[in-house]
């Protein structure tokens, strides 16, 4: 075994194409525990230095997801909707696009994880407000095929091999590949047999991919490997340049999805203009002879007429939380704030939004170990957006938590990542492209 995978490390050291015959070897030998990890994490870095052809990233895709449990959705019905992030600053899409989604119909699900560095975890943003998040296959299937929706923690044994690589990749600097990227998503998603997955790749200074041409080449990945497992996937393309909506944290994130669904007035262009067209889309998918515009206002009826909001009560009550809780807020209750003001008059916008997100990881809202704690009322809520005119001493944003905020460092932090400019700044484009 040792002989073996030294002999595809060096092929692959050697910038020769590796098989489906030595990926499956490699991937076996992870899941079966044979092949050390110092083995592993050096096959890693061959791989991060070399990077991989389309097929290697198939064949590795397809071997991870051979040797993975599958939960089949399709027992439900024909149409069954997975909607997955590349993640971001503020990023609560899934609590309010899956509510809506089912309202309309369709079911839809969603197997989330926890977050670490600057980008939040869906699970986190569940669990703050008393949410199961660790549900069986039987629970999966059955509450889906009742009320067409769940969004889960991942099970111990999907995609184990997973599992093993992430957790080297992340100690050994060699998790930005996008081949490695592109094939832990997909043998993840494809593992959650459904009808049809959509995929929000976001590019930016708070995404992984820091700027449009390194989505590309996580999209080029992403379509080839799916068409050759024969899976739909639809990609949206969007920035992440400043925070989504105006929220970022756990329990604050869920308060803003609420509030969002209860048809508030004050919900972020940004946000709107993502939920809204990406609802459309999923709308149209499902059925091929709805339009553009009718699919936009049938989105907007089931917002209106509070049908996603009810859901999304049902849904969140179904999974354990305290329902009457959650409907007069009261799982908000921050034990400190921090209101930052504006040093002077002009337009904001922003330096680094993986900044913005470190400042509510320091606040206690994430994670820079996997075994840190979160603190589930940290974070922040912006008054503006990118754009928008403010004056002196105009308070930019509110920081919370449930320690003392050291409100010098955490100033000098906001700082360091905005701009108070003197013209309107160029506009952000939401969504920059949409793949079938």
């Amino acid at each position: 075994m040792s002989s073996h995978i030294v002999d595809i490390i060096h092929k692959k050291i050697n910038h020769k194409q590796l098989n489906e015959e030595e990926i499956d070897y490699v991937i076996k030998g992870i899941v079966n525990k044979t092949i050390p990890d110092y083995l592993i994490s050096a096959w890693l870095t061959a791989i991060y230095i070399n990077d991989l052809s389309i097929d290697e990233v198939y064949y590795l895709t397809k071997s991870m997801w051979t040797h993975s449990i599958h939960i089949d959705l399709t027992k439900v019905g024909n149409n069954i909707i997975d909607k997955h992030s590349t993640g971001g600053v503020g990023d609560k899409v899934s609590l309010i696009l899956l509510p809506i989604i089912a309202a309309s119909g369709i079911p839809v699900a969603k197997l989330s994880g926890r977050g670490l560095g600057f980008t939040g975890g869906t699970i986190d943003k569940l669990e703050s407000i008393g949410v199961n998040t660790n549900l069986t296959r039987d629970q999966m299937i059955n509450q889906l095929k009742k009320y067409k929706i769940f969004i889960s923690g991942q099970t111990k044994d999907l995609v184990p091999a997973d599992k093993t690589l992430y957790s080297l990749r992340d100690v050994t600097g060699t998790v930005k590949n996008y081949g490695l990227i592109a094939s832990s998503i997909l043998s993840k998603k494809f593992s959650i047999i459904g009808t049809h997955v959509f995929l929000d790749v976001k590019y930016g200074s708070g995404a992984f991919c820091k700027n449009y041409s390194e989505a590309k080449k996580l999209i080029k990945y992403l379509k080839a490997v799916a068409k050759k497992m024969n899976r739909k996937l639809t990609i949206i393309v969007s920035s992440m340049d400043q925070p989504l909506g105006r929220n970022i944290g756990n329990a604050l994130e869920i308060l803003e999805a609420q509030d969002f669904l209860s048809g508030d007035n004050n919900s972020a262009k940004d946000l709107k203009e993502l939920i809204y067209k990406t609802a459309a889309i999923i709308l149209m998918c499902n059925n091929n002879s709805l339009s553009y515009k009718d699919a936009y206002n049938k989105v907007d009826k089931i917002i209106t007429s509070k049908a996603a909001l009810n859901k999304f009560y049902e849904w969140l009550s179904i999974q354990g939380a305290n329902i009457n809780d959650l409907k007069k807020k009261k799982y908000f209750k921050p034990k400190y704030k921090f209101e930052f003001k504006s040093p002077r008059d002009g337009y904001l916008s922003f330096v680094s939004n993986e900044a913005i997100g470190m400042i509510s990881v320091q606040l206690g809202a994430g994670r820079v170990l996997k075994t840190d704690k979160v603190d589930f009322q940290a974070g922040m809520i912006w008054n503006h957006k990118w754009g928008d005119k403010i004056k002196k001493d105009e308070i930019l944003l509110t920081c919370y938590s449930s320690k003392p905020i050291d409100k010098n460092n955490i100033s000098s932090h906001i700082l360091n990542s905005i701009k108070i400019v003197p013209t309107k700044p160029r506009k952000i484009k939401i969504i920059r492209k949409i793949i079938n």
